[in-house]
């Protein structure tokens, strides 16, 4: 296989490799960070959630041969291939409209992952916001940790897809490196874990289950309830700075927003004070009737944090009021986030729960879904960050404005990085 180097010449970003052989195609997802930076806007990718669905090989965290629960893998390897999207896994449909969005608004970002945010979570404070693109449900306790503080010191956090910090992981080392293993027994196997034994702290089940009691809600202000689902999104704060410039009012309708998880605010389980709803969707998910909620709320710092459901945007929006709408809640949220800061003597402190009706105890939880990636390091300073121009790259020098590079993406202008084998 042809071999390449990434140097300082590579911006950071998110990039798609293709390889490239005789009747054979495959793409690699690639993260290039730059630890020194100090850009407003943190772009970060569910890496860990997308190894989680990796069932190359047979196995991952979900089931095992012949899709049978009882032969899943405790432990999966970053040490292995991607099995969906010919590689690619969720890049393609899960995180690149969102980063045409910000490279086409011209934000200054930097980008990482989630493994970066477990190895360094103090770097997170040199940062005005940390932007979680979709499914990003697994998370360490130092990835928590990390952006509870930072939260804590001013830091803006936006969540974009729904069931966000719901499972709680280990990182181990693999032959190749550190932090190359994820772990994680699910609630069901909890007991079997060796740190039921050793450290309950550690134990890897969900965040709200024993022996840790810590659901995702203390930090979203909402939690995960349900999936599969479809419904329209219907708006409760048409003046929330989410809905600015969409000519929204109460009661509108944004058709399918909602799906096929969903997250929704319930006074039942703790949450930060002065929740408010933007958005509450009444909808019926395994027969139950339930709503999916947008929240957000500040803290005593001034850092705001929004936890939201979209289904992705098409990469080419057509010209309908509906997608229009939806792209400018997005524009305002990518735009906002980074700045966005509340004095404390400001904060909005409503009541202890969302007023709409909630139920006095969820439903029971359920899940599913698919994701995979990886990631490599490299330093470079910080640029303005740009989508447009720029024709098929060569592996050794991308062009400098560029931060994110895609191989054959359905988008008008394509970054194309191909390696032959």
């Amino acid at each position: 296989m042809a071999g390449f180097r990434v140097g300082d010449r590579w911006p950071p970003g998110a990039y798609l490799l293709k390889l490239v052989a005789s009747g054979a195609e495959r793409y690699v997802p690639l993260t290039v960070t730059d630890p020194s930076s100090h850009d407003p806007l943190v772009v970060m990718d569910a890496v860990t959630t997308w190894q989680a669905y990796n069932d190359w090989g047979g196995r991952n965290l979900y089931w095992g041969p012949f899709m049978e629960s009882g032969t899943r893998s405790r432990v999966v390897s970053f040490d292995r291939p991607y099995a969906r999207g010919d590689g690619a896994s969720d890049f393609l449909h899960g995180e690149l409209p969102l980063i045409s969005l910000l490279e086409q608004a011209g934000l200054d970002a930097t980008y990482w992952t989630d493994i970066d945010l477990h190895q360094h979570p103090e770097l997170l404070l040199r940062h005005r916001a940390l932007l979680s693109l979709g499914h990003d449900e697994y998370w360490s306790t130092a990835m928590r940790h990390g952006a509870t503080v930072a939260r804590d010191h001013g830091v803006n956090l936006a969540f974009l897809g729904a069931n966000a910090v719901f499972r709680h992981i280990r990182l181990q080392a693999s032959p190749l490196g550190p932090d190359r293993e994820e772990v994680n027994y699910k609630p069901a196997s909890a007991r079997a874990d060796p740190a039921w034994r050793t450290n309950r702290r550690e134990v890897t089940t969900d965040w709200r289950e024993p022996p840790l009691h810590q659901p995702e809600s203390s930090l979203l202000g909402e939690l995960y309830e349900c999936n599969p689902t479809r419904a329209d999104g219907v708006v409760v704060q048409p003046g929330s700075w989410l809905l600015a410039g969409t000519g929204l009012g109460t009661g509108s309708r944004l058709p399918n927003l909602v799906g096929p998880e969903y997250d929704r605010a319930m006074p039942s389980f703790p949450t930060p004070r002065g929740v408010e709803l933007v958005l509450h969707s009444p909808l019926r998910c395994r027969f139950h009737s339930s709503f999916s909620d947008v929240t957000y709320y500040t803290t005593a710092s001034g850092a705001g944090v929004v936890d939201t459901r979209h289904r992705h945007l098409e990469l080419d929006l057509p010209d309908r009021r509906g997608l229009r709408r939806r792209a400018q809640q997005r524009h305002n949220l990518c735009r906002r986030a980074p700045h966005h800061h509340e004095p404390a003597a400001r904060v909005r402190r409503g009541p202890s729960g969302p007023s709409a009706p909630l139920p006095a105890q969820p439903q029971p939880l359920r899940h599913a879904a698919e994701r995979s990636v990886s990631t490599t390091r490299a330093r470079h300073g910080d640029r303005p960050a740009q989508l447009a121009g720029h024709d098929p790259l060569h592996p050794a020098a991308p062009p400098p404005a560029c931060r994110s590079h895609v191989v054959q993406a359905p988008i008008g202008r394509v970054r194309r990085l191909a390696l032959a084998i």
